[in-house]
């Protein structure tokens, strides 16, 4: 369970689980919206507060609105020695420079 979900399956308000993790209601605001990632010590008092609900691994895919779709394929493009590198230049034109 995210730390979102849990305040709001528990109708809890940002200003009253701040005030039990000790933090200001804006620094909620961006754990719940995934813009902040917690301290270890505010992720131990977030555990404590859930009874367990929320762990530390639940902070691991940097938020709720994180994709959890397989990055793309970073496979090596071969490029032959008249390929330009930039603009229209090719390449044995720039290496005579």
């Amino acid at each position: 369970m995210t730390f979102d979900e849990w305040v709001r399956v528990n109708r809890l308000y940002e200003r009253d689980v701040a005030k039990r993790l000790g933090v200001n209601p804006s620094h909620i605001s961006r754990l719940r919206r995934g813009e902040r990632n917690p301290t270890v010590e505010t992720q131990r008092r977030i555990f404590e507060i859930t009874d367990g609900q929320v762990t530390g691994n639940d902070w691991l895919g940097a938020g709720p609105r994180t994709s959890l779709v397989e990055p793309p394929s970073f496979r090596r493009h071969r490029r032959s020695r008249s390929t330009p590198l930039c603009g229209n230049m090719p390449l044995a034109a720039a290496e005579g420079d």
